[in-house]
C-alpha cells in the first residue's frame, strides 16, 4: 500500500474534486463527492482501512506504546494518528520536534560530560506539560542509542580533558606552521653573481678537452 504525506493527500483531494464524475448525482439525488473522497482517503492513506475493528484497535495501541517508549513513528503511523487521533498526532509532532533538536545539539558535544548535561537539560520538562512523559521517553531513547555509537566512545570523559585535547591540537598546528616558516627562511638564496656564474659554466662546458687539441 502506498504511503502519502499530507501535501500529496491535499493534491489528491483537489484532483478528485475536479473530476467530472464527482459532480454526478446518485439515484437519491445526493452528491457523491464526499463518498468518493472518503473512499480514496481510506484506500490510499489510512493503513487500517482494510483492518477489522479489533486489528485497528491493536494498531492504535501499538502506536501509543511506541510513543510512550520514545521510539520513532513511521509515516503511516503518523498519518493514522492525523486521521483517527488528532490529539495524539499533536503529541507526535511535538515529540519529533524535541527529538530533532536534541540530536542536532548532541552532534556538537565535545565530551561525555557535556553530553550528559545536554541530556539533563532536555529531560527537564515541566510537570504541568501534558506531553512530559512522551518527550522524556524520546530523549532517553535517543540518548541510549547515541551512547552506543563509536563517535560517543571516542569523546573525552570530561570537559577539562576535551579542553586539554583542543589546546594540544592547537599547539601542534602552531608548531607545524613555525617549522614550515623556518624552512622558508633558511632556504639558500641565489648568488649575487648568478648570471656570471652561468656564463662561466657555459664556457667550461663548451671548451674542448686538452687531448683533443693534441689529436690535431
Amino acid at each position: 500500500m502506498q504511503t502519502l504525506n499530507i501535501q500529496s493527500v491535499a493534491k489528491l483531494k483537489n484532483d478528485l474534486l475536479n473530476e467530472k464524475n464527482t459532480t454526478e448525482k446518485s439515484e437519491n439525488g445526493q452528491n457523491i463527492t464526499a463518498e468518493i473522497w472518503k473512499k480514496a482517503l481510506n484506500d490510499i492513506l489510512d493503513p487500517t482501512s482494510k483492518m477489522s475493528e479489533e486489528d485497528e484497535k491493536e494498531y492504535h495501541n501499538k502506536i501509543l506504546r511506541k510513543l510512550r517508549q520514545g521510539r520513532r513513528l513511521t509515516t503511516a503511523e503518523k498519518n493514522y494518528l492525523q486521521i483517527h487521533d488528532p490529539e495524539m498526532y499533536k503529541v507526535a509532532l511535538r515529540v519529533e520536534m524535541c527529538r530533532k533538536r536534541f540530536t542536532e545539539q548532541a552532534k556538537h558535544c565535545k565530551s561525555k560530560e557535556e553530553f550528559q548535561t545536554l541530556v539533563s537539560n532536555n529531560m527537564s520538562v515541566s510537570d504541568k506539560d501534558p506531553m512530559k512523559e512522551y518527550i522524556q521517553a524520546a530523549i532517553s531513547y535517543e540518548a541510549q542509542n547515541i551512547r552506543k555509537t563509536p563517535q560517543y566512545a571516542a569523546l573525552p570523559d570530561t570537559n577539562r580533558k576535551a579542553e586539554e585535547k583542543r589546546t594540544k591540537g592547537k599547539k601542534i598546528k602552531i608548531d607545524e606552521y613555525k617549522e614550515k616558516d623556518n624552512d622558508k627562511k633558511t632556504a639558500p638564496l641565489p648568488s649575487e653573481n648568478y648570471g656570471s656564474d652561468l656564463k662561466t659554466l657555459s664556457a667550461v662546458l663548451t671548451t674542448k678537452p686538452a687531448f683533443d687539441n693534441f689529436s690535431k
